[in-house]
């Protein structure tokens, strides 16, 4: 039986093309750091593949095992296994393959956003609390949406100013801007139709809006995808209950306080 190609499978050769806020930064990648600096040969799952953060300095002895449902991404944007180090296998994170009190850090970039809110996400945060130790951190840095949400016009007039630094960042408020509710989502082909209606008249110029950042766009044509993005409030609101935060790191770069790193502690109940 003939398996349908997604927008992941699609799009996993151009992640080298995107550039921060749609990957972490090395500013994101020390605050990581320095979390799991302490610990002691950590149990890692990863939720996804992005190479950065297998590639973090982890502590010695860290075994890291990757899950993705694409089987493009696992072949193409996972940085390779390391034996007795660093595996991947093509999973689904709402089942992962891990026991209970299995892993000290569960760990995702992005990731959250990847699925329905708040049904997925809820489900999400009951396994990550399941599989982590009591000593365990869940680390996520995160997308989130604005309150009230920016409009797609102003999105547009700020593009046009010059206002924007990079391509990357317009998509990404794009996004957001076009997101009715957390609960709805966005389709990215609908993203891809509004711009181009728009008919990328006046790009703006600058090494951020170049033809390869640019072209990155062209993967959301005929998607279905759907990304969400929960306001800060909405967030709290799915993650408290199983879990507490312990803090929470905005980076310096353009739109950095929409794009937060969170490390959360699990609750445990008597």
């Amino acid at each position: 039986m003939r398996v349908p190609r997604t927008y992941w499978d699609d799009f996993a050769p151009a992640c080298g093309e995107l550039g921060p806020p749609l990957r972490p930064s090395p500013e994101d990648l020390r605050f990581a750091e320095q979390t799991v600096a302490q610990m002691t040969a950590p149990r890692v799952l990863m939720l996804g593949v992005t190479p950065r953060i297998a590639d973090l300095r982890w502590p010695e002895g860290s075994r890291i095992v990757a899950l993705d449902k694409s089987h493009s991404m696992t072949r193409t944007a996972w940085p390779g296994n390391l034996e007795g180090r660093r595996w991947v296998a093509c999973a689904n994170w709402l089942t992962p393959p891990l026991g209970r009190d299995s892993c000290d850090v569960v760990i995702g970039d992005g990731s959250i956003n990847n699925i329905e809110f708040p049904g997925e996400f809820e489900r999400l945060t009951c396994v990550a609390a399941s599989v982590l130790c009591e000593s365990g951190r869940m680390i996520l840095r995160c997308y989130l949406q604005s309150d009230p949400a920016e409009s797609v016009d102003a999105v547009f007039d700020a593009a046009l100013a010059g206002q924007i630094g990079s391509f990357h960042t317009f998509k990404l408020r794009l996004l957001m801007a076009m997101q009715p509710s957390a609960c709805a989502g966005v389709c990215v082909g609908d993203v891809y139709r509004t711009w181009a209606n728009w008919g990328r008249r006046s790009l703006p110029g600058g090494p951020g809006w170049g033809p390869a950042a640019v072209a990155t766009i062209e993967y959301y044509r005929d998607s279905t995808t759907r990304y969400a993005f929960p306001t800060k409030e909405e967030l709290k609101g799915a993650l408290f209950p199983r879990f507490e935060l312990e803090s929470y790191f905005q980076p310096s770069y353009e739109f950095g306080e929409r794009c937060p790193t969170l490390v959360l502690r699990p609750r445990r109940t008597a």
